[in-house]
């Protein structure tokens, strides 16, 4: 019996930091037959444009969109429609006829040719709330989904908070937060004769509080960030902390990094951080980086987060205060032995992206595929 074929219509390219999108290809692949359908772009090369990309084992192609260069800065809205009705096209040939169901991020014009018979929309952030972060315009950002949620035949959202809110459109979205892959166990006791080493894995944005990471090396801790500093600060006084604390000689910052890297920092670290602030965006979301840390046996501590009471893990603890915050991180990164970390990976493996696919594949109505192997025909 032939797998069914999932379309996967992504918001970022399958290439790059494996986020939500990425990470559910490859947990659906097994599975299914899925095409990974990049979002519009202009290729970086020739080479690129005959290039065929295949990943997961050779389960999921990732169908490309190309564009012209500056397509949505110029406001070529078309442009950037037609190379999505063309990825479309090419997606439901790979699949050898419309894709037995469609998991999309938004409205695409890829839709008009999948021909897919059930759509199912994935909100993984409340954007709405977060306009002012990505300098959009929230008026027009609730067009948008308003329409994708009238397009879509059911909808899954990241957190019970982000539930919620989307009941103004009165639909009732099932909640499918984000999973974690488990790697490796790399035996390492507690720190003994060095600080405790703390990351923060993920962009350095306005949702940071940069007191809080102030207050952890403060406290003693070695600190390391991993991720990419936001050009966009509504408060200009925010970002020059976030810079001095960045420019810190105590804190090694290392930018934007690859799965590899961030893997081996992982394997090092003793607490993994999630210092957020209060904003309505937050309190939506389902950080990804709680469960990398657990799956990789690292302890968190993070301020207040709906999210977290959801998740109910021993292994993460909850502080706003800076002082307080601080201190925790010394404390559980100090406290971190191989009885902790075996703890917080066997918390983990109750959240993989292997049990998050099942969810998935019960909502887009492929539930009884058996799992496949090899590439796609």
């Amino acid at each position: 019996m032939r797998p069914p074929g999932i379309a996967l219509v992504a918001s970022v390219p399958y290439r790059g930091h494996r986020l939500y999108e990425q990470r559910l290809a490859a947990a659906l692949s097994p599975h299914a037959r899925v095409v990974y359908l990049d979002p519009p772009r202009p290729p970086r090369s020739l080479g690129e444009l005959r290039e065929r990309v295949v990943a997961d084992g050779g389960r999921t192609v990732v169908q490309p969109a190309w564009t012209v260069p500056f397509s949505r800065r110029l406001g070529l809205r078309g442009a950037r429609d037609n190379a999505a009705r063309r990825a479309g096209a090419r997606a439901a040939r790979l699949l050898g006829g419309a894709a037995d169901a469609v998991v999309t991020t938004g409205v695409s014009a890829s839709l008009d040719t999948l021909g897919a018979r059930r759509r199912v929309l994935l909100v993984k952030d409340d954007y709405v709330a977060g306009a002012a972060l990505i300098g959009q315009d929230p008026a027009a950002l609730e067009a948008d989904l308003r329409r994708a949620v009238g397009a879509a035949d059911a909808v899954v959202a990241v957190s019970p908070v982000l539930r919620d809110r989307l009941r103004r459109f009165d639909v009732e979205a099932e909640v499918v937060p984000a999973g974690c892959v488990l790697p490796d166990d790399v035996p390492r006791g507690a720190p003994q004769g060095r600080p405790p080493r703390a990351v923060f894995l993920g962009g350095v944005s306005p949702r940071v509080r940069p007191e809080l990471l102030r207050s952890v090396v403060d406290a003693g801790c070695e600190l390391v960030v991993l991720g990419r500093l936001s050009l966009t600060f509504p408060d200009p006084a925010q970002r020059a902390a976030v810079e001095e604390v960045l420019g810190d000689p105590r804190v090694d910052w290392r930018g934007p990094v690859g799965p590899d890297v961030v893997a081996a920092e992982l394997a090092r670290a003793d607490v993994g951080l999630v210092p957020y602030d209060a904003s309505s965006f937050n309190a939506a979301s389902f950080p990804l980086k709680i469960l990398e840390y657990l799956a990789a046996g690292v302890p968190v501590v993070s301020t207040p987060l709906p999210a977290l009471d959801w998740l109910a893990s021993p292994h993460v603890a909850v502080h706003e205060d800076p002082t307080a915050f601080g201190a925790a991180a010394a404390a559980t990164g100090a406290g971190a032995d191989e009885s902790v970390r075996a703890a917080t990976r066997a918390f983990a493996a109750d959240h993989t992206w292997q049990r998050r696919a099942e969810d998935w594949l019960a909502v887009l109505g492929v539930a009884g595929a058996a799992p496949t192997g090899g590439e796609h025909a």
